[in-house]
């Protein structure tokens, strides 16, 4: 459970934990240490915990010594079996660790080691059930006080130490004073908060930090599943940006699940290009929307807890903070990947005109493979190959750019600067830092959301980043209407 105390110290990377036992244990097999010891935070790098082990458990120590000790060979994986696991008596957990530390001492040993990430779950049912009984004694019960109703409505909140950009659209009351004088209150507009079908979203941001909460509106027992994954892919989507959370805790009926990690806030990720720029909140109704629909959208993939488009534009963002070279080199690639995805299948079925070209083409041939002497072998594989030319998962990328343009979905000018991008890292040419080529990846940038938001079936505003001081348009009634001026 973390406190505001808490909250203020991780966000200057000062925060440490005191614990009456860890316990240190490699997976699978009860070997391990335990005693008191610490978890301190070395900035905002990672965790480092130390236990003042007096007890050892399994085989002697020598077999306790680490895998890298003896055996692991350079640039050899760390296998499971030699992974650890720390827990605390409080509640604190972290797996997958390695590179420990054993400093065998005279009266025991102190073993040190670091972790990126800090887990704890904590369950209020009795502690619930003492307030239940203590209400009913007073004959105060309320539904509120009920264990059952205990956080009734399922939950996630994510904080991020740092401030956002989104399009806010509700004020936000900040206390505020001068030495010497009262505190006076002042309204800020630093919060966003709609529904979707399923959920309650909320947005809100302070000067160091900002806060992310998806509240179920429809179960009183369990969130669904990937949702957790979900709602941090919609996220980012939204705001065109990778986006690491520091703090997330999940509230299912009585337990509250609290994990901490550590973000390297050294790397600056704030270059992004959101499908819309939210320069006021007149755009807040198009994020929602957009929102809406890729959290609609994503969430349909039963089977993977982060969804394959998320995967492409996962990729593309870290892109963004890489500089130009980076993003000439990933965001054509990905959007090829993005274009042979299975949901695009349903785009790659042949017009109307090709199939009757095909069909006319092999009726010719049909009538002319006497006179012309063509076997019936030649023939026949003539015949395979226009069949090939219709299969969806056959197509090429041009090709199915141009089916997408002739489909209105995507405009002449993006599919032509994917192309010209494309066509020349290919042949390993060296894009230089010039008007024309900053002009074909930013058209190529708002190819990759014309593409999502056929996909997800949005219409609504769109950044252009593709004309010169960035207009909003509207998607698709705008789409023929992009130009570079």
């Amino acid at each position: 459970m973390i406190n505001k105390e808490d909250l203020v110290k991780l966000r200057k990377g000062e925060w440490e934990f005191l614990s009456s036992k860890m316990t240190l244990t490699k997976d699978g097999n009860n070997i391990g240490y335990s005693g008191a010891g610490i978890i301190r935070q070395i900035k905002q790098k990672c965790f480092k915990y130390i236990i003042f082990a007096s007890d050892l458990t399994g085989t002697f120590e020598d077999e306790f010594r680490h895998y890298f000790d003896n055996k692991l060979r350079n640039g050899e994986m760390v296998p499971d079996s030699e992974k650890y696991t720390l827990t605390t008596i409080e509640g604190w957990a972290s797996s997958n660790l390695y590179f420990i530390n054993i400093n065998y001492q005279k009266n025991g040993s102190i073993i040190t080691g670091y972790a990126h990430e800090l887990v704890n779950v904590f369950d209020h049912t009795e502690e619930l059930k003492e307030l239940n009984n203590l209400n009913e004694i007073n004959k105060k019960c309320t539904e509120t006080h009920s264990p059952k109703l205990y956080n009734a409505i399922p939950r996630i909140k994510y904080i991020f130490f740092e401030k956002l950009n989104f399009p806010a659209n509700l004020p936000v009351e900040k206390s505020s004073s001068i030495k010497g004088d009262e505190h006076y209150l002042e309204l800020g507009m630093d919060a966003l908060k709609f529904k979707t079908p399923k959920y309650q979203i909320e947005l809100w941001r302070e000067n160091k930090f900002t806060e992310y909460t998806i509240k179920s509106l429809v179960t009183k027992e369990k969130l669904d599943d990937f949702i957790e994954d979900s709602s941090i892919e919609c996220l980012e989507f939204c705001l065109g940006r990778y986006v690491p959370w520091d703090i997330k805790i999940v509230y299912e009926g009585n337990i509250e699940r609290t994990h901490i990690k550590q973000v390297n806030r050294k790397i600056k990720y704030k270059v992004a290009k959101p499908p819309l720029r939210y320069e006021h909140s007149e755009c807040s109704p198009y994020f929602e929307e957009l929102y809406k629909k890729f959290l609609k959208f994503i969430l349909e993939d039963k089977i993977n807890s982060t969804h394959s488009i998320s995967k492409y534009l996962s990729e593309i963002y870290n892109s963004f903070n890489l500089g130009f070279n980076a993003q000439v080199l990933t965001l054509p690639v990905q959007i090829e990947g993005l274009l042979h995805n299975k949901d695009f299948d349903n785009t790659k079925k042949p017009d109307k005109d090709l199939i009757i070209g095909i069909e006319a083409i092999k009726t010719l041939v049909d009538r002319s493979k006497k006179d012309l002497g063509i076997s019936k072998e030649v023939f026949d594989t003539f015949n395979q190959q226009m069949r090939y030319l219709l299969k969806p998962k056959n197509f090429s990328v041009p090709s199915i750019l141009s089916l997408l343009r002739d489909k209105q979905v995507i405009n002449e000018r993006d599919k032509n600067a994917w192309r010209e991008i494309r066509n020349r890292k290919a042949h390993g040419e060296q894009l230089e830092l010039t008007q024309e080529n900053i002009n074909y990846l930013t058209q190529v940038t708002v190819l990759l959301y014309h593409l999502i938001f056929h996909l997800i079936d949005y219409k609504g505003w769109y950044t252009d980043y593709g004309e010169l001081g960035y207009p909003i348009k509207t998607y698709p009634k705008d789409l023929q209407k992009s130009s570079l001026d």
